[in-house]
């Protein structure tokens, strides 16, 4: 790489523009990985050993721990949760705010700015408010992924999170749910999750390798 720093005056660029006019970059053969980031490091999809591990414990919809120090404004003690979710084996950390009664957005604010600077691994932004998921998308120095998109009303909210997707360069879980509800037998599944392959990687210049399939509810499950 070439360049300039602080104090490099016009004239010094402008030979540097001149000697290096005709200098080629090195050739290289570079194999591309499908991957997240996070400010200090890129993971992989596929992990080896399999599967790739996304840590919950910092979802209020899922975790008491989270709720009360969300309830306390404590967004260290959130901060501090997220950490020990990498310590024990996380790739990735889903973070979700929604809490009836509190402003969603400036959760999502003050978590996901002290996640990024402080969580090493790559973020899951997890929330149901377009207006949510790109306020935290514009805070995150890497690759996230966004959690969810569905068919739910026919493809209206799937095409605004794909717009954000596409513009803030992130990855997608997709839920295998259309306007007749969440899809039940191997077949339905199967059905509804090749029309949202089909329509995201057609319309939207997504990759497939983007976008991950959740085929059933683990929590209705362990309820039943």
């Amino acid at each position: 790489m070439v360049g300039g720093c602080c104090g490099t005056t016009p004239e010094h660029l402008e030979a540097v523009v001149r000697r290096l006019r005709n200098v080629a970059p090195k050739k290289r053969s570079p194999k591309r990985e499908a991957s997240c980031a996070s400010l200090y490091q890129s993971v992989t999809y596929r992990q080896e050993p399999r599967p790739l591990l996304i840590g919950e414990q910092t979802n209020a919809n899922g975790s008491k721990r989270f709720k009360k120090l969300l309830e306390a404004d404590d967004y260290e003690g959130l901060v501090e949760m997220g950490r020990a979710c990498v310590k024990e084996g996380s790739h990735a950390i889903d973070v979700c705010v929604a809490y009836t009664g509190r402003n969603e957005v400036k959760d999502m604010i003050e978590t996901i700015v002290r996640f990024n600077q402080h969580v090493t691994v790559p973020l899951v932004v997890d929330s149901t408010e377009v207006n949510v998921i790109e306020e935290a998308l514009k805070r995150i120095a890497g690759k996230c992924v966004i959690n969810s998109i569905n068919l739910e009303d026919g493809g209206e909210r799937l095409h605004k999170v794909c717009s954000l997707a596409v513009k803030y360069g992130a990855g997608l879980v997709a839920l295998t749910i259309d306007e007749s509800g969440m899809a039940k037998s191997r077949d339905q599944k199967l059905a509804v999750a090749r029309q949202i392959y089909d329509l995201v990687t057609n319309k939207y210049p997504i990759r497939g390798e983007d976008l991950f399939f959740r085929l059933f509810d683990v929590h209705a499950r362990k309820r039943r």
